[in-house]
């Protein structure tokens, strides 16, 4: 009779044993993904008018200078002039010398500055700035993935070129650059453009 009541609670307890579950498993958390930023074009133009004194005159590939004035009040503004897109008012560039009071009127604006351009490269992405391309990868700039177009030969005169990457929802950010030898191959191609924005001032009125 014990050996009965001995099996008999055995059993139950085995059978308890078995209707019992494991505990639950947490759920897998949800993998974190970070958005990237839409690409962003140029900002319209906002025009400035200005009063002060000529510092100093910088000339770089012609026709373009860099132009600093000190305002009567404010921080020393340093513009970007094109001789030959500019209305001088009678003036000639030579006159524009340190010391000289003028008005200038300029527009600014933040335009897409190109960081690198990649492209596939035998499975594998490759930058079409050759010697140009950045040493290292800053997260913080933007980028967009589309057709490279206007890029079909090598910048010949000495002012930049302006380049087209087109996304497949048609949204288009263009650059002003020097197109080098190794991204002539990328034009029609799929490229990935990384750029910064930066703020261009350009003078279009100088009078004194």
């Amino acid at each position: 009779m014990k050996l009965r009541v001995i099996l008999t609670a055995m059993a139950y307890l085995a059978l308890s044993g078995c209707d019992e579950k494991p505990p639950a498993e947490p759920p897998p958390q949800a993998a974190v993904t970070q958005k990237p930023a839409a690409p962003i074009a140029e900002t319209k133009p906002v025009e400035h008018r200005v009063s002060g004194s000529i510092t100093r005159l910088d000339d770089g590939p012609y026709p373009m200078f860099t132009l600093t004035l000190q305002p009567a009040a404010g921080d020393v503004l340093s513009l970007d002039l094109n001789a030959e897109d500019v209305d001088l008012v009678g003036l000639e560039i030579a006159a524009l010398k340190p010391g000289l009071g003028v008005t200038v009127t300029y527009i600014s604006r933040e335009k897409p500055n190109l960081m690198d351009m990649t492209v596939d490269h035998r499975g594998g992405e490759r930058s079409v700035l050759g010697s140009d391309a950045p040493k290292n990868f800053d997260p913080a700039w933007k980028n967009i993935t589309g057709t490279l177009s206007d890029a079909g030969a090598p910048s010949g005169g000495d002012l930049p070129d302006t380049i087209t990457v087109t996304g497949r929802d048609g949204i288009k950010v263009s650059f002003d650059i020097y197109i080098n030898d190794e991204m002539v191959p990328a034009n029609g191609k799929l490229v990935t453009a990384f750029y910064d924005m930066r703020t261009e001032n350009r003078v279009t009125r100088v009078r004194r």
